[in-house]
């Protein structure tokens, strides 16, 4: 359903370093959630990809669109902080890591994941590392 190279090419070439843009996700049915319904998120530049592998993520979806006018990044960190929010829940559950995608390092919000992962001595699996479960 998605092309995971043209996505990101496209991207570039309405947005520079340092952007913040959303997607939006019209009638998308996920994993968790089969009911048709509006996903939302919001990517940084530099980590351009993972709105590409969020997308293929998806089930289906009807349409999927981005806000071309740059985004207050302050909403990026709102989002971090249900992300870090969801990773204190990850402590109280057995057997569960931080899963990093390709590309983390290029990611102010991923390192700042990492960083608190590695505070909670919670392990980190990283996508293209095969002994998944290592410690950061």
């Amino acid at each position: 359903m998605t092309d995971q190279n043209e996505i990101p090419r496209a991207l570039k070439l309405w947005f520079r370093a340092g952007d913040v843009f959303e997607v939006r996700v019209l009638e998308a049915v996920t994993a968790e959630y089969m009911r048709p319904h509006v996903e939302s998120g919001y990517f940084d530049f530099e980590y351009i990809e993972a709105a590409a592998e969020a997308l293929a993520r998806l089930r289906g979806y009807r349409g999927a669109y981005v806000t071309v006018n740059p985004v207050n990044s302050d909403l990026l960190a709102t989002c971090m902080r249900r992300d870090l929010i969801a990773l204190l829940d990850l402590r109280r559950e057995s057997g569960d890591c931080l899963y990093a995608l390709k590309g983390w390092e290029n990611s102010r919000g991923a390192k700042a994941e990492i960083a608190v992962a590695k505070f909670m001595d919670l392990p980190v699996c990283f996508e293209m590392d095969l002994t998944f479960g290592r410690k950061v």
